[in-house]
């Protein structure tokens, strides 16, 4: 009997664990595997020549003036706002592909001056001006520098448990930005992937490595949380931030079911003791400390029983269990308000029916509650 228990017991309590399975080849959450954007690699002088020769043949213009917009680290630089005045009248400009820009010039360039702006928000401002000198077609190499640019990455946690939902705050100078940490979702495999739970990242740039930047992270149940650092301070890795439990549950929970075991060497008489409970706080309004419930019960005894054999001989003995079933209608009063997450103390009292000789039994009982998180807790 005991050893059946056991198994029932142990078999309870590993089928409330899951496993779960992703693909780390894809997510929708905006976070890769690597997290790192993919350099695309510079053209060559021959194939920038082939590219701007080929869209003059098909523009059908008398010259033509191009670019190719490089950071100083020789990658190729996309999504730039870039400005060209051909003596003071601005022109029209086309992007056949990323890092290139192309301008079509009816008549002659010589002797005109050509004036040259390019922006964008993590490199620093470039300008030039010059005047052109002969006939022939123009091809600048734009070179520009970067921001000091980081890639801030965090995870939010709660012990050792992600925490999904978190609002945070990233202030820098007189920017901020604002976003929540991301949950665990289905991909498109239909696989329940986690990989990116409680993770927030943004990039953030700026022309001084000493600027400040400041993250506040905010959850109900929670206490909010601020970090602060400079740009310099920042390594790249994924930070590790850690938020506490408040001191009260963001809301009452109304509902609440209970598991209860005693196992034989916690009990004096080595018995078994199974419990399940329900209680339901009653909507009173203003007044959330009473609750009505039901309570079941079980209690295991084992007996064992000496027995004479033959003169000379010990005795021997059998082991028997005897089964007790309770339950009947419970009341519950909280001493201490329900929504204190440490140590809520309580007292009530279980109007049991005992099923083996159909008596009446009043069980009164007292006991305090401890969450563990926010919808589990140890009584």
């Amino acid at each position: 009997m005991r050893r059946s228990l056991s198994l029932f017991i142990c078999f309870i309590f590993f089928e409330c664990l899951c496993f779960s399975q992703v693909d780390e080849t894809w997510d929708n959450s905006g976070f890769d595997s690597s997290d790192s954007a993919i350099s695309r690699i510079p053209l060559t002088i021959q194939q920038l020549s082939e590219k701007f020769s080929d869209l003059h043949s098909r523009s059908g213009g008398n010259t033509y003036l191009g670019g190719y917009m490089t950071s100083i680290f020789h990658e190729t630089v996309d999504s730039a706002i870039v400005t060209v005045s051909i003596q003071g009248e601005d022109q029209k400009i086309v992007y056949p592909e990323p890092g290139l820009f192309f301008i079509n010039i009816k008549g002659s360039l010589k002797g005109k001056l050509i004036d040259i702006s390019v922006r964008r928000s993590d490199y620093h401002d470039y300008d030039t001006s010059f005047m052109a000198r002969a006939e022939k077609p123009v091809i600048l190499a734009v070179n520009l520098i970067p921001k000091y640019k980081i890639l801030l990455r965090g995870r939010v946690y709660s012990g050792n448990m992600p925490l999904e939902g978190v609002d945070v705050e990233i202030r820098h100078g007189m920017e901020k930005y604002t976003m929540q940490t991301k949950g665990c979702y289905y991909d498109k495999d239909n696989y329940w992937n986690c990989l990116y739970d409680g993770m927030f990242k943004m990039e953030l740039t700026t022309t001084d490595p000493g600027d400040s930047i400041f993250i506040s992270l905010n959850k109900r149940g929670m206490k909010p949380r601020n970090v602060a650092m400079t740009f310099g301070e920042y390594s790249g890795e994924i930070m590790e931030i850690r938020m506490k439990y408040d001191k009260e549950l963001p809301e009452v929970l109304s509902n609440n079911i209970n598991l209860k075991l005693a196992f034989p060497f916690t009990s004096p008489d080595k018995n078994w003791f199974i419990g399940l409970s329900y209680y339901r706080t009653l909507p009173i309004s203003g007044f959330n400390r009473l609750a009505l419930g039901i309570d079941g019960n079980v209690i295991i005894s084992a007996v064992t029983e000496s027995h004479a054999t033959f003169p000379g001989l010990e005795q021997s003995s059998s082991d028997s269990s005897y089964i007790t079933l309770f339950a009947g209608p419970a009341v519950q009063f909280w001493v201490i308000k329900p929504e204190i997450r440490k140590f809520s103390t309580y007292l009530g009292c279980v109007g049991s029916l005992q099923f083996d000789n159909w008596h009446f039994v009043p069980i009164p009982f007292a006991g305090t509650r401890y969450f563990i998180d926010m919808n589990k807790a140890i009584s």
